[in-house]
């Protein structure tokens, strides 16, 4: 998996989705592995939790470009190392700004990309960030276009499409491009 989250502290639907997708696959007996950034309140940067392999990546929330840069590095890095270990059969994307840095490497490792579709980012991005000072309002709106641009790109590449809803199958239509019969609306529940 290639996520924005983790499944260490459920305090979300992204994450309680996440959660009950990776570790029921690992109680099956699959070796499940999820790369994704690394919070503050990450005491280590790994840990496996019901026997999902959680790789966090470094991760400064203010740092702008330099900060994501560093986490696509990462990220290519951890999957080159799980790759090499046990052939890598798919990625399952959650979130787009981590899985940025591993579409590319991905593809040229013919790994099956698969997008499970929660919500559309930039969305996720303004309800959650509703501040506005002097230049607040301008820079929210960048942040919101850069993350629409990127969720776009990772979207295109991707072999299958998973919304949640059909009201997320339609948001995937109107705002990407992506025809209906890309997506299979399966529902988290």
């Amino acid at each position: 998996f290639a996520t924005d989250v983790s499944i260490e502290k459920i305090i979300g639907g992204a994450e309680r989705v996440l959660f009950e997708q990776s570790t029921r696959l690992a109680a099956r007996g699959h070796s499940v592995h999820l790369i994704t950034r690394r919070l503050p309140e990450h005491r280590a940067e790994q840990e496996t939790i019901q026997g999902v392999e959680e790789i966090r990546c470094d991760f400064e929330s203010e740092g702008g470009l330099r900060s994501i840069a560093k986490t696509w590095r990462q990220a290519r890095r951890h999957m080159e190392r799980l790759h090499e270990q046990l052939p890598v059969d798919c990625l399952n994307i959650h979130q787009p700004l981590t899985a940025f840095g591993l579409i590319s490497q991905a593809a040229a490792l013919g790994i099956p990309l698969v997008y499970t579709c929660h919500s559309l980012s930039a969305e996720e991005y303004l309800s959650r960030h509703t501040e506005c000072g002097p230049t607040g309002c301008v820079l929210r709106r960048f942040h919101a276009m850069g993350r629409n641009w990127i969720e776009g790109k990772v979207l295109k590449r991707c072999d299958r499409i998973l919304a949640l809803s059909r009201y997320t199958q339609e948001k995937l239509r109107r705002v990407h491009g992506i025809s209906n019969d890309q997506v299979e609306v399966v529902p988290g529940g």
